[in-house]
């Protein structure tokens, strides 16, 4: 019986811890504002599918959200860089790119401690494989069951343990699509 790394109990165990610090008293949340800006990381831990490169890191995401908040539902707009391995058909992989841009919302619990948000838009292709010409544009969606947020000198730290991007910058012809598995990592200013 092999105990190798198992993605999926990885996954669980850094929910579950994080839900643990989530659920810790949070002291000296700053007063809510109406506006926030957030600039974002995110990454796919591991990504083994059918068809799809193996291995750490396979999918990245620098981002920026900024969103305007009534109690404790808000929306706003969203602008990602997304870079992702792929198989090229040879045997190799190529680097995709896309650029993500879009409308948000989001729903604040537990004394802001907690968030959930849901995002889709238009995905533009930056960087294509021999066969995709940059330039088609396409989809995609952002989907963030849970999120957990504390107050860190005067901005506060978001942190999205799993959440699930499907991108799918051209549709046509032969379709683009990447289905990534995510934990990002955010700081945010305002509320």
């Amino acid at each position: 019986m092999s105990l190798g790394w198992n993605p999926l109990c990885a996954g669980l165990a850094a929910v579950v811890y994080t839900a643990l610090l989530g659920c810790a008293r949070a002291e000296g949340l700053a007063p809510p504002s109406p506006w926030s800006l957030a600039g974002e990381v995110a990454a796919s831990p591991y990504s083994e599918a059918p068809g799809r490169v193996s291995g750490v890191f396979r999918a990245m995401g620098l981002g920026v959200h900024g969103a305007y908040h009534w109690g404790d539902l808000g929306a706003g707009l969203g602008l990602e860089t997304n870079v992702w391995r792929t198989e090229d058909g040879a045997g190799g992989a190529d680097w995709l790119a896309a650029l993500l841009l879009g409308a948000e919302g989001e729903l604040r619990m537990a004394g802001d401690r907690l968030r959930a948000r849901l995002g889709s838009g238009l995905a533009v292709l930056l960087e294509g494989s021999a066969a995709d010409a940059p330039g088609a544009t396409g989809f995609f969606v952002d989907v963030r069951p849970v999120g957990f947020r504390w107050t860190v000198a005067g901005s506060t730290l978001v942190v999205d343990p799993m959440s699930l991007v499907v991108v799918v910058p051209d549709a046509g012809g032969i379709p683009i699509v990447d289905v990534q598995y995510r934990f990002a990592v955010a700081f945010e200013v305002g509320r």
